[in-house]
């Protein structure tokens, strides 16, 4: 069972992803997960070490 799944669909203080231990390897799974994936409108949604998920449009 992957480290991360007791946190599947659920929510987090900010201020406390920002200090939590497994912060970067939730990050690193994110982005190999979704944020490298390139939805059917070409855009994909990355997320920053912050947390910030942002949306960055992809050329054809």
């Amino acid at each position: 069972m992957h480290p991360l799944w007791c946190y599947s669909d659920s929510v987090m203080h900010y201020g406390c992803f920002r200090t939590w231990e497994q912060r970067q390897l939730f990050v690193a799974e994110y982005n190999r997960l979704f944020g490298s994936r390139i939805w059917g409108n070409g855009t994909r949604h990355p997320m920053a070490e912050d947390g910030t998920v942002t949306t960055v449009s992809v050329a054809n």
